[in-house]
């Protein structure tokens, strides 16, 4: 969105499909200009969700995905944290739908880092909830 006149004028940067869809948890901005989400499935509905990543270029916006959740750390939910050294810090969470996705190892969420190292971004899983004494997802 950008001022015009009395209101805003809406561009589009990406509309999803074969590479994602359901983004949720808002964006964020890297010191590049990069803007970073997620989506909570991928390769059109089916999968566990994705981390993109959108750079400007020449006027337009170039989609990367930078990461494919795989079964059992699904449904990505809510806005990165960015640290200095431009680590992403995520959560993920339990998806009711028609399919119960499940996040972490104990499924009820967990929270992860993608740190990016010899040309790739790489998942470290730093806690699983269990549902415990620690939290989890309420159903």
């Amino acid at each position: 969105m950008t001022p015009s006149g009395s209101g805003w004028t809406e561009k589009v940067l990406h509309s999803f499909g074969s590479s994602g869809s359901g983004p949720y948890g808002g964006l964020i901005f890297d010191s590049s200009g990069n803007l970073y989400g997620t989506t909570q499935t991928a390769n059109m509905g089916q999968g566990n969700g994705t981390v993109f990543m959108l750079s400007p270029s020449g006027g337009d916006w170039t989609l990367t995905t930078l990461y494919s959740f795989p079964a059992g750390f699904s449904y990505p939910y809510a806005r990165f944290t960015l640290d200095a050294a431009g680590n992403l810090y995520g959560t993920t969470s339990y998806f009711f739908g028609p399919e119960n996705y499940f996040g972490g190892q104990g499924s009820e969420g967990s929270v992860f880092k993608l740190a990016f190292s010899n040309g790739s971004w790489n998942y470290n899983d730093l806690h699983d909830f269990d549902g415990g004494h620690d939290g989890g997802v309420v159903s």
